[in-house]
């Protein structure tokens, strides 16, 4: 498997790891979280004292952001963390050098992507001097969106159909939308993109277009099992996939 591919994989649970960051709660909820006091007496010591590396740097992030602070973001020990601390306190911020000084290729793609997120703004991936990684900020931020468009420009600008075609499958399943599965060309991608559609929509129908019999087999397994339909379990080739589905049935 070509490592363009392997990425594509991945780079979903990314975006859902960002994503989680950038609805972190407002500043007055983590202080609430973490027990930062309301008049911020003695929050530095407060935030220190906490177990935790995480806990921590949540806490000295609430409090930079309440005394709009930025020099306290460098009380933070996660990078991505601290930088976007950094923004969020000064969100006229334009040199993310915190982003760049973050050695692991994983770590520097999502600590771009997450302050492109939040600035809105897709051209921050490119300050990622790594070709690959820009695709995938691009990607996560295409996805993020929910912008086919964004999608597209993956195969126009970075001639990378199989993360086209993962970004459009994120996007069909997150509006439960069969049609644009049928764009994708990636037998694999395109057969994942039928078999979550067609769980979700508890629909046997969409599992019928799916090419590779060990992926059909399956998503007629899982509808079968939620509605608990013999039916369905006869559907499946794998005798061993069969078998299973009938004993879950009966439980």
């Amino acid at each position: 498997m070509s490592k363009i591919i392997l990425f594509s994989f991945i780079f979903l649970f990314v975006i859902m790891v960002i994503v989680s960051m950038l609805v972190w709660p407002p500043t007055r909820q983590l202080s609430k979280n973490y027990g930062v006091p309301e008049t911020i007496d003695k929050e530095l010591m407060h935030c220190s004292a906490l177990q935790g590396q995480e806990p921590q740097d949540l806490c000295y992030q609430a409090v930079a952001e309440a005394k709009k602070d930025i020099s306290i973001c460098d009380n933070i020990q996660d990078q991505i963390t601290r930088t976007v601390c950094r923004v969020h306190v000064d969100p006229t911020l334009s040199d993310f050098s915190g982003c760049d000084n973050i050695q692991d290729q994983l770590d520097n793609r999502k600590c771009y992507l997450t302050i492109a997120l939040y600035k809105n703004d897709l051209y921050i991936c490119n300050n990622i001097k790594d070709l690959f990684s820009q695709e995938q900020c691009y990607a996560g931020f295409a996805s993020a969106k929910l912008d086919l468009s964004l999608c597209d420009r993956l195969l126009a600008q970075f001639n990378n159909r199989p993360l086209r075609d993962s970004c459009y499958s994120h996007i069909a399943e997150a509006r439960n939308d069969v049609s644009l599965c049928d764009t994708i060309q990636e037998g694999y991608i395109i057969d994942d993109c039928y078999e979550n559609i067609a769980v979700a929509k508890q629909d046997i129908s969409i599992c019928n277009k799916i090419t590779g019999q060990t992926t059909k087999d399956f998503c007629y397994m899982d509808i079968a099992i939620a509605k608990k339909d013999r039916v369905a379990c006869n559907k499946i080739q794998n005798q061993s996939i069969k078998d299973d589905c009938f004993n879950e049935i009966r439980q």
